[in-house]
């Protein structure tokens, strides 16, 4: 009986030094056999797509200033104005050519177009009269300066209470109610300040200078109001650049962070314009962000 029971028990023993083992042993195996799995190559099914570069763009210098003040500061400088403006010219937006097709006799023999009509069946409405009407921002030259731009690039934009109007000279803002010019300075003394804006990049670009081609939007649904200002600096160069202004507020004679983003090349790089390259007559817009 001793006898035949002896062998069983060895056999027993055996089974449970193997599970055993196999227990001790399972964590090494499953750390190999992932390792084997990460060294296969992958197939094109398994292998993630490939996304090209990002980098956001980061602007080279940001300043904060205040609106009236820099026009007091402007104004308190002594004037350098003269008798008579002298003209600068300011380049003109680069055209696209357009082949010179004449008409076909088809295209010359079809009717005018008809006058549309409303669904009521009348002639369209004319636009009701202005509430008010008064003598916005004149073609004038530069604050303390005799310069005039040729051509003004005349925009603006009207808020709340308020009316911020540009020329490629002069940034003024006028009381919305009565026209009342409330403050003026040169579109040069805005952005001055982006050049003492710490730290820059490397190589440092050249001062902002020649300011041109100003862009301006009122945004009604961003925290109460705010104004967004552009305009572009130091054309047909390396520095030249982008210049972006957000309001505080809604109060144009307030505070504006500023930003300007270096965008030009410098003439004699591959691939770059003999001349210099720059973002030429920008547009300006807005959404909910």
């Amino acid at each position: 009986m001793n006898q035949s029971i002896h062998p069983l028990a060895k056999a027993f023993g055996a089974l449970i030094l193997a599970v055993a083992s196999l227990g001790i042993l399972a964590p090494a195996l499953d750390v190999s056999a992932s390792r084997e799995a990460r060294q296969q190559p992958q197939t094109v099914q398994d292998k993630p797509s490939a996304q090209a570069p990002m980098q956001p763009i980061r602007p080279a210098a940001v300043v904060t200033v205040n609106f009236e003040e820099l026009a007091r500061a402007e104004k308190r400088r002594p004037s350098a104005l003269q008798s008579e403006a002298e003209p600068l010219e300011i380049h003109p937006p680069m055209t696209i050519p357009e082949p010179d097709v004449p008409l076909s006799s088809s295209e010359l023999a079809k009717p005018p177009l008809d006058v549309p009509r409303l669904e009521s069946g009348g002639d369209l409405i004319g636009s009701p009269a202005p509430a008010a009407s008064f003598v916005a921002q004149l073609d004038e030259p530069k604050v303390g300066t005799p310069t005039r731009a040729i051509p003004p690039d005349t925009t603006g934009a009207v808020g709340a209470t308020r009316i911020f109007s540009t020329l490629n000279t002069n940034y003024r803002i006028q009381n919305k109610a009565d026209g009342a010019a409330l403050s003026t300075m040169s579109i040069d003394a805005f952005w001055a300040p982006l050049n003492s804006a710490t730290p820059g990049p490397s190589p440092a670009p050249s001062p902002v200078t020649g300011v041109f081609d100003p862009r301006i939007q009122y945004d009604p649904y961003t925290g109460g109001g705010r104004w967004i200002v552009a305009a572009i600096s130091n054309s047909r160069s390396a520095s030249a650049s982008v210049l972006v202004g957000i309001s505080a507020t809604s109060d144009p004679q307030g505070t504006f962070t500023l930003y300007r983003f270096v965008v030009g090349c410098a003439a004699g790089v591959e691939g770059c314009d003999a001349s210099g390259e720059w973002a030429d007559f920008p547009m300006l817009g807005f959404n909910k962000n």
